[in-house]
C-alpha cells in the first residue's frame, strides 16, 4: 500500500518535527520509522500548480496548470502510472481546486465532496473517515491512496481539544510586531478575519493549532494501519504543496504571490516498506517533483517518460554520485520564477505589471505601508548564510557571475517549457457550483476578473 498525504499550506519550520513550536508527536513517531528530508522546496506558492507538479513530476512552467487550465493530457499522473501497473487508486481531497482540472485522472475512486461544515476548514476528520471506510472495503495489497488535508490553511483556527491551547500562552502586550490594524490596509486580509486575533503571534499560534489537529488525525490513520497489519509494508509520504508567510518579511500573512522560503519550504517524510533507513535525515536539496518518481521506484513501477523529477532512493541509500539538481519554481500570480541551488536562490523580476498584481491580489487601501516593502525586481539570496532572505545580493559585484548564471538557467528553463500562465481567478464560464464558489471566496482564492 502507498499513502500519499498532502497537508495544504504546511511550512516545515513551524512543526516540532523540524524544530518549530507546533507539537507534532505523531509525525515525530512516524519519522522514527522514516526518512526525513530537511530541505524540500515546492515549485509554486499556491495549491493548483504545486499539486499538478506533485502529480506529474513536472514544474509549473512546463505543465502550465492553473485555475483556467487543466493538467495537459499528454502528461502522465502518478495515479495513471499506478493504475496502468494494475494498482487500485483512490483520492480524498478537501478543496474544490483539486476536484477538477484533471486531478482525478487515473483514480478508480476520487472523493472531492466538500465536507459539510460552516467554515472552510476542519475537514480532516471527515475525509479521514471516508478514506478509512473505503480502505476497509479494499484489498490493500496494491493500493495507492492520495489524502489531501486543508485544516492548516487559513482562515486559521481549529476545534477542541486543540483550539486555544497555544493561543492562551500569547501575551499581546509583549508582541514584537505592528498592531493588527496595519493589516486593514490590505483588502486581501479580509478573508482571514484577522480581527479575531490580538497580535501577529496570536495569529501564528492559531496556525500552529491547525498543525496540531492535523498531526492528531494522521496519528489516528497510522494507528488504523498498525492495527490492520498494513503499516510495516506500506510506503507512507507526508508533504505539502506550499508554505505560508506569517509576516516574515513584514509584508503579509498568506501565500500565493512570493517565492521566498516561507512560502515554498515544505516538509517531506517518507516511510519506506519495512521501515528501511528508519531515522535517517537527508540534508540535500529535494523537490516536490521528486516525490512521484520516488514512490514509483519504491513499488517497482517504471516512471513515465514525461516525469522530470528523480527518485530519491539513491540519495537515501547513499548510491547517488551526482550533485543535487537545480530546483525551479513559478509564481503564476506575478510571473516571477525562481532557481535554487543547495545554497543560492535567484528570483526573476515580475513579468506582470506591479500595479496590476497589487490591485488584483492585495487590494491595497490608501497608502499601505506594507505594499511599499514589496520587491518586484530581481533578487539573489545566499540562503545558506541568510535563511531569512534579508540581504538582496543582486547588485553586489562579487555575486554578479552567480546572478548571471542563475538568470540564464531561469530563462532557458522557462522558455523551453513556458506556457501562458493565468493568475488566480475563476473564469466567467467556470463550472464551479455556488457552494464551491462560496468556499473558495472564504479561502481568499476567488479574485474578481482582471481590471480593465
Amino acid at each position: 500500500m502507498v499513502l500519499l498525504i498532502s497537508v495544504d499550506t504546511l511550512r516545515s519550520d513551524r512543526m516540532e518535527l523540524y524544530g518549530g513550536m507546533a507539537p507534532t508527536p505523531n509525525l515525530i513517531r512516524l519519522a522514527e520509522d522514516s526518512v526525513v528530508f530537511n530541505k524540500t522546496v515546492a515549485p509554486s506558492p499556491w495549491t493548483i500548480p504545486s499539486h499538478a507538479s506533485l502529480f506529474t513530476s513536472t514544474d509549473p512552467f512546463f505543465h502550465g496548470t492553473t485555475a483556467e487550465k487543466d493538467i495537459p493530457s499528454e502528461l502522465v499522473t502518478i495515479a495513471e502510472a499506478t493504475s496502468e501497473a494494475g494498482w487500485t487508486s483512490a483520492g480524498f481531497v478537501d478543496t474544490p481546486w483539486l476536484g477538477r482540472f484533471g486531478f482525478d485522472r487515473g483514480f478508480d475512486h476520487y472523493d472531492a465532496t466538500a465536507p459539510p461544515r460552516p467554515a472552510p476548514r476542519w475537514g480532516v476528520g471527515i475525509t479521514k473517515q471516508r478514506l478509512l471506510e473505503w480502505l476497509s472495503d479494499a484489498s490493500a495489497d496494491r493500493v495507492f491512496v492520495f489524502w489531501h488535508i486543508m485544516d492548516v490553511h487559513g482562515p486559521y483556527g481549529t476545534q477542541s481539544p486543540f483550539a486555544g491551547r497555544l493561543r492562551q500562552l500569547i501575551n499581546p502586550e509583549e508582541t514584537r510586531y505592528p498592531p493588527m490594524s496595519v493589516f486593514k490596509t490590505l483588502g486581501y486580509h479580509d478573508y482571514l478575519d484577522l480581527d479575531r486575533f490580538r497580535c501577529v503571534e496570536d495569529t501564528i499560534a492559531a496556525y500552529d493549532e491547525g498543525i496540531m489537529r492535523v498531526d492528531a488525525a494522521i496519528g489516528e490513520m497510522l494507528e488504523f494501519l498498525q492495527d490492520s497489519g498494513l503499516y510495516e509494508k506500506s510506503t507512507i509520504v507526508v508533504t505539502s504543496d506550499h508554505g505560508e508567510s506569517l509576516f516574515d518579511h513584514e509584508i503579509w500573512i498568506g501565500h500565493g504571490l512570493f517565492l521566498k522560503e516561507d512560502e515554498i519550504r515544505i516538509p517531506l517524510v517518507i516511510k519506506l516498506g519495512d521501515n528501511r533507513f528508519a531515522g535517517l535525515r537527508v540534508n540535500e536539496l529535494t523537490r516536490l517533483i521528486d516525490v512521484a518518481p520516488t514512490i514509483l521506484d519504491e513499488i517497482g513501477v517504471p516512471a513515465p517518460e514525461t516525469f522530470r523529477g528523480r527518485s530519491l532512493l539513491p540519495t537515501i541509500s547513499g548510491d547517488r554520485k551526482e550533485d543535487s539538481p537545480l530546483a525551479f519554481g513559478t509564481s503564476s500570480n506575478t510571473g516571477a520564477h525562481y532557481v535554487r541551488t543547495e545554497h543560492i536562490k535567484y528570483i526573476s523580476r515580475w513579468s506582470f505589471p506591479r500595479d496590476y498584481v497589487l490591485k488584483r491580489h492585495l487590494h491595497p487601501k490608501g497608502n499601505s505601508p506594507l505594499v511599499a516593502r514589496i520587491a518586484s525586481g530581481e533578487q539573489l539570496f545566499d540562503v545558506q548564510n541568510d535563511p531569512t532572505e534579508s540581504n538582496n545580493l543582486i547588485e553586489d559585484p562579487e555575486w554578479r557571475h552567480i546572478a548571471t548564471s542563475l538568470r540564464q538557467q531561469s530563462i532557458v528553463a522557462t522558455t523551453t517549457g513556458m506556457v501562458d500562465e493565468a493568475v488566480v481567478s475563476v473564469p466567467s464560464d467556470s463550472s464551479l457550483t455556488d457552494e464551491e464558489v462560496e468556499r473558495l471566496r472564504a479561502l481568499g482564492y476567488l479574485i474578481p476578473n482582471s481590471p480593465e
